[in-house]
């Protein structure tokens, strides 16, 4: 079999699809790889799947690789041990404080690979409730963790040594002006949740469907944001493959048409049936291969979390709306004004009640973003160009319904 090409994808690009293909899905390895292999992982690395597209690359074409490949992927195992042996350590701190939780994304979504280690980690996700934030930060803060992002929406975030924990009362994603349709989702997420065990330790994880609604809001936030690599792609395709047509729809296709998450589903899931070799699924037959494949090109420029592109996470304060995430082809310069507004509450919570401060609000937002590395390096942003590729980038993610009802 050649290499899953198309006009649309550069002959790395296509190379990256084939790979991740045949080492999640089965697809025969392609009779060659025509592009560069080192410019095809330096690409995997930005889209945070080095470690399948070099495990498919090493078992068929290992002697075209330069060794140098082989400690970079031992450092990416390395790293993933490392990271579960923090997941871990999270639920025997957990279990100690006596608070319920469960993992999200991270080892919640290794579960579903063929060989977990190999999906690339990053920090510890926990999901705690909003009832339960003190109590976790008393017991942390005692164990010489330290807190930041207090002023977060969604989750803070503790540290010590080289460990991270993300702690949610709330999955990320979820719209800040939800009217309850997708937070009340989550009310028995705890309640529904199950102990994954293992030889080197346990964790609790969420059932199916919270951990599919889970992908999905986090998926559309980065998407529209920043940008997803194509990690978060696969996550949500070998989740969706991994059970029955009929078991997925019925748990899944009522519900998330009530979010506004369907046509989003079907997308994605349209993205592996074209390009990756997926088996053929019903109720993602709509979806067209020209739009599917757009959507695939959007990740590929941005890479993970728009590692490719720093212009991206600008552009979307111009696409969405920050409070119900939608896409609603209204005023960018609207957005931005909201987006700022709303950070700026956040960051000095008196412009809630005195508006007339908003502005300083604005000037420690902008402080913050510089400090952390959002801003975009190099030349001036020119707003122009900016505003055009927000509008092609609306233009796309429009079709795909993001939280309209």
């Amino acid at each position: 079999m050649k290499e899953m090409r198309n006009k649309q994808f550069s002959p790395v690009e296509s190379a990256v699809i084939s790979l991740l293909a045949n080492a999640l899905f089965d697809v025969p390895y392609p009779g060659s790889v025509e592009a560069d292999l080192d410019l095809v992982l330096e690409e995997a690395e930005k889209q945070a799947v080095f470690p399948y597209v070099y495990r498919s690359l090493s078992q068929q074409d290992g002697n075209r690789l330069n060794p140098k490949w082989k400690i970079r992927f031992q450092k990416h195992l390395a790293n993933n041990l490392n990271v579960f042996g923090q997941h871990y350590l999270a639920h025997e701190l957990m279990t100690e404080a006596g608070i319920p939780y469960t993992i999200i994304k991270g080892c919640a979504s290794g579960q579903y690979y063929a060989v977990p280690e190999l999906r690339t980690m990053g920090d510890v996700d926990l999901y705690v409730g909003k009832d339960s934030m003190e109590a976790v930060r008393s017991f942390l803060t005692d164990k010489g963790f330290a807190v930041s992002n207090l002023d977060h929406s969604h989750h803070w975030t503790f540290t010590k040594d080289r460990v991270e924990f993300e702690v949610h009362w709330l999955p990320s994603g979820v719209p800040a002006e939800d009217d309850g349709k997708i937070r009340s989702r989550f009310d028995d997420l705890l309640e529904k949740r199950k102990l994954f065990q293992t030889e080197r330790g346990s964790m609790y994880l969420p059932d199916a469907f919270h951990h599919g609604l889970i992908l999905l809001l986090h998926t559309a936030n980065h998407l529209s944001a920043g940008g997803i690599g194509l990690r978060h792609l696969m996550d949500w395709l070998v989740f969706v493959f991994s059970m029955p047509e009929e078991k997925f729809c019925a748990q899944f296709e009522d519900a998330l048409n009530q979010m506004g998450l369907w046509q989003f589903a079907k997308v994605l899931t349209a993205v592996g049936v074209h390009f990756f070799g997926c088996a053929q699924r019903a109720f993602c037959g709509d979806v067209s291969s020209e739009l599917a494949g757009s959507i695939l090109a959007d990740i590929f420029a941005g890479g993970n979390f728009g590692v490719k592109d720093g212009k991206r996470l600008m552009e979307s304060k111009l696409l969405r709306d920050e409070k119900t995430r939608e896409i609603d082809g209204r005023s960018g310069f609207r957005h931005m004004i909201r987006f700022l507004n709303r950070k700026a509450q956040l960051a000095l919570p008196i412009t809630e009640k005195v508006p007339v401060l908003l502005p300083v609000g604005w000037i420690k937002v902008g402080i913050k973003y510089r400090k952390s590395g959002k801003h975009v390096p190099g030349e001036p942003v020119k707003l122009r160009e900016l505003a055009q590729s927000a509008k092609e980038r609306e233009k796309l993610y429009k079709q795909l319904r993001l939280f309209e009802e």
